[in-house]
């Protein structure tokens, strides 16, 4: 799955009173604990009929379900939840019926119990299950999106929905083969994992549509699709590969399709495991999720249209690589993940890490034009913020249920699972690394594998004792620091490193102990490696700036005495791109934390050349907004951090215009669209009056994207109007949620409180409602959470799995004044949930930081700016 904002945001918040008295146990899916099944039994065939009631919004099932009894039983234990279970009958291979069962349902644990008359012996049996079950309209189970009049149905089942779909095992470990049929209206497309092999129609209004049976496959990536469809179809590396869009807009998924029909032969070859499936789909969806953007089902990938189409209308250089990179994400899972399933949850990271990582590998192969390195590191840091707070938690985590398996969707999962990936590929040595994955892939295919299984093929293909390094840094919560400091002697660099944990309140502490594989040398030369063990000592030859972990092939964030950093300040511009975008993070992150001084970042960019990289200038407009963020609220700290954007920024812009220039490459194409966005939503001036004049225009085209993204951050309250008119006539579901989150961004308390009305209101949609509530919580935090507090039913119900546990604590995440931290924590009081907890801890901790870095590092920034004239 490809996760768009996963648990953690980095926005300002704040919080008022707990007045609504519904809890999101009564609306969220999996919120009750969901232990493990027990072994005794387990599935081998799934033929499930399915018929949905789109009107209704209800379906109806009848479900045979091949098991094998492992041992002699009376009872027989397996997950259901939410479903009107109409009948239910045991029988023998030979269709002998066993007489009654009683069934119980277990509410908390989301299981049913059915008691047999007499224990069975081992063996093959029947279960038969006739059933009724509701369609969701939030993005999770059999869902429904609406759009232009017409309905579309959809799963979402990762990662225990499919209990609400069907009686079943629902855990990974449980593979079965899956028979699915589905009666649908006529006229209507049916979609899934495996291709149709009949298509009968029952009367004047209903169609049967029988797909091929899957191979085996956990309950999770299970997948059904019906609405007015049309599907484009490429052939490549021997399979159909498929786009499935809404009915008039196949074209704007060409991109997609053109994307998959490079990568599939690409991942045959790494894998050395040709896709084992005869067809592949991307269906899209209209509509969004807070929290995923695309699902990996098996042959079916799912995605939302606003991760997966490219209109022509909004298309940007930006919209390309995000496409690509959704694609190239779920076709990664393709095989870790669907082929080879992680055993149970808590190895989770052998599917996100894996996938985080293909698709980066994807785009240094396909598109070198776009900055791999880039993507690479802002995931990175999007770890490395979250591994700093005292909620972080391993790599591998603990998960007892269902419940905890939603929460380990977040950036650590994803990206610092990525980074360890990416740290070990470089220990062992990349053509190694290969050889332990597809030795990995072939010895687990169709069935299940923990990270050990994984190190085992590793050190067999590489003969490198990888376990203690692998160990470290998946199964130990927090994030490395490496203080380096270095003096020149006889011609040779003697540097010493020290190991510590770095928090984000930057107090002192030793940290468990990581061994850490440390690449360090001169700037553009071949660096030495170390294993550090808490310290060492390095001797380089030649004096001279020393970079520590270069080409950023290790986790860990590096603190460098102050002659180590002068040196490579004085070089900036000439180091490696990777490496001035991990001098920019790390000097910002020792700054905020008041381990060093805040103004050593903007040391940094003051010293970019006007030919720096459009990427190292993209992440410092990305660093100097953060901080800018910090001082909302402070007008004459905002004018002071915009005049050094004037200084830095605004020349860039005006080189590259605002608009394209043929033969530009990709970077500057992102770059002019990012600068835009951001100096304009500060209020640079020249920015934000440029970007009001191309609005104010009537005739032509629709303005920009990035142009409407300064104008609706400043918005008068008549552009506030034109904007929301704009939304409501809009027909591309895209366009359309672009604009109605826009209205959310609003500096202006009025417009903001407007923006919160209209969220609930029929008119942005279901699906995008909350995020226009969350996009008010970037800027109003406070007002944010306290509507969606008095509406609390409303908003929840239109939320996924993934969101409705954390969704209100979230909206808070950016407080930065002791009336937000009282009103979380007095919010957190009343809930009881053990997910909902974890947010309102992360929450509260990122409150805390942003008072902490208000009152003692923005004044010495301040000073700073301020001395500089």
């Amino acid at each position: 799955m490809f996760g768009k904002v996963l648990s953690l945001k980095v926005h300002l918040g704040r919080i008022w009173s707990i007045s609504a008295t519904v809890s999101i146990a009564t609306l969220s899916p999996l919120t009750a604990t969901a232990a493990p099944l027990p072994q005794t039994v387990t599935p081998l065939h799934y033929d499930l009929v399915l018929k949905p009631d789109l009107k209704g919004l209800t379906f109806s099932g009848d479900e045979k379900i091949d098991i094998l009894v492992r041992a002699a039983t009376k009872e027989i234990v397996l997950n259901a939840f939410r479903l009107d279970i109409r009948q239910v009958s045991l029988r023998t291979q030979s269709g002998l019926d066993l007489g009654n069962i009683q069934s119980r349902f277990d509410e908390r644990d989301q299981t049913m119990h059915l008691a047999l008359q007499s224990a069975i012996k081992p063996g093959r049996y029947r279960l038969l299950f006739a059933y009724h079950g509701s369609i969701q309209q939030n993005g999770s189970g059999l869902f429904a999106l609406d759009e232009q009049g017409k309905r579309y149905l959809f799963t979402q089942l990762e990662p225990a929905d499919a209990r609400r779909l069907m009686p079943s095992w629902d855990e990974p470990s449980f593979k079965a083969t899956f028979t699915l049929s589905t009666v649908v209206p006529s006229g209507s497309t049916a979609i899934s994992n495996t291709p149709v092999t009949s298509d009968r129609t029952l009367d004047d209004a209903l169609h049967r549509v029988t797909f091929a049976p899957t191979r085996k496959m956990s309950t999770y990536l299970l997948f059904l699709a019906v609405g007015d469809f049309e599907r484009r179809v490429r052939v490549a590396g021997g399979v159909e590969l498929g786009t499935v869009t809404r009915r008039g807009v196949a074209p704007q998924a060409d991109f997609a399709l053109d994307s998959a029909a490079k990568l599939l032969p690409w991942f045959n070859a790494y894998f050395a495991y040709r896709f084992p499936l005869p067809k592949l789909d991307n269906v899209a969806g209209p509509g969004e999720s807070l929290t995923y953007g695309a699902m990996e089902n098996w042959g079916a990938i799912f995605s939302f249209e606003q991760d997966f189409l490219i209109d022509p209308r909004a298309a940007s250089e930006r919209q390309r690589q995000r496409v690509f990179t959704t694609v190239a994400h779920e076709m990664a899972h393709q095989w870790f993940g669907d082929l080879v399933t992680m055993r149970w949850w808590d190895d989770l990271w052998l599917n996100e890490g894996f996938a985080s990582w293909m698709e980066q590998e994807a785009g240094r192969r396909f598109h070198p034009e776009w900055s791999a390195a880039l993507a690479f590191m802002r995931g990175r840091d999007l770890a490395m913020d979250a591994d700093a707070l005292d909620t972080s938690h391993p790599v591998v985590q603990p998960v007892k249920d269902a419940a905890e398996a939603l929460q380990s969707f977040d950036f650590i999962t994803y990206f610092k699972g990525e980074a360890a990936i990416r740290m070990l590929e470089a220990y062992v040595g990349p053509q190694a690394w290969q050889a332990g994955l597809r030795t990995y892939v072939a010895r687990h295919a169709y069935g299940n594998a923990t990270s050990a299984d994984l190190w085992a093929s590793m050190r067999a293909a590489s003969g490198r004792p990888v376990d203690a390094i692998a160990h470290d840094i998946t199964r130990m919560a927090g994030l490395p620091m490496v203080e380096a400091s270095a003096v020149c002697s006889n011609g040779r660099m003697l540097v010493s490193l020290t190991e510590k944990r770095f928090h984000n309140d930057g107090r002192n502490d030793p940290g468990p102990g990581w061994h850490l594989p440390v690449f360090l040398g001169h700037p553009g030369v071949t660096p030495q490696l170390v294993v550090l063990d808490r310290a060492a000592q390095v001797s380089i030859s030649g004096c001279g700036p020393i970079i520590v972990n270069a080409g950023q092939k290790s986790y860990f964030r590096t603190d460098y005495s102050p002659p180590m950093l002068s040196d490579l300040s004085k070089i900036f511009p000439k180091l490696d791109e990777i490496d001035q975008l991990a001098l920019l993070s790390d000097t910002a992150a020792l700054g905020l934390a008041g381990t060093a001084t805040p103004a050593a970042m903007f040391e940094l960019i003051a010293n970019l050349g006007p030919n720096s990289s459009a990427t190292t200038v993209s992440d410092a407009l990305s660093r100097w907004d953060k901080l800018n963020g910090y001082a909302e609220g402070d007008d004459q700290g905002r004018l002071r951090l915009r005049d050094f954007a004037e200084t830095a920024f605004l020349p860039r812009l005006s080189r590259l215009g605002w608009a394209a220039r043929p033969g530009e490459s990709a970077e500057d194409a992102n770059l002019r669209d990012h600068l835009i966005a951001t100096l304009g939503g500060a209020g640079v001036p020249a920015v934000i009056e440029e970007a009001r004049r191309e609005f104010a225009r009537t005739n032509g085209p629709m303005p920009s994207l990035p142009i409407l993204t300064a104008v609706s951050r400043n918005a008068t309250p008549a552009e506030w109007e034109r904007i929301r008119t704009m939304a409501l006539e809009e027909t591309s579901p895209q366009i359309r949620a672009s604009l109605f989150e826009m209205l959310g961004r609003t500096h202006d308390d009025a417009l903001a409180t407007r923006a919160l009305e209209l969220s609930i209101t029929d008119a942005p949609g279901e699906t995008t409602g909350p995020r226009i509530i969350e996009a008010v919580s970037v800027l109003h935090p406070l007002e944010a959470l306290r509507f969606a507090i008095a509406h609390r039913q409303t908003i929840l119900q239109r939320l996924d799995s993934f969101s409705a546990p954390t969704f209100l604590a979230d909206l808070a995440s950016g407080g930065h004044d002791q009336e937000t931290l009282s009103a979380v924590q007095a919010y957190c009081l009343g809930e009881q949930a053990s997910e909902v907890k974890d947010a309102c801890a992360t929450s509260e901790a990122l409150i805390q930081g942003r008072i902490r870095v208000r009152r003692a590092q923005m004044p010495i920034l301040y000073s700073w700016l301020a001395a500089r004239g």
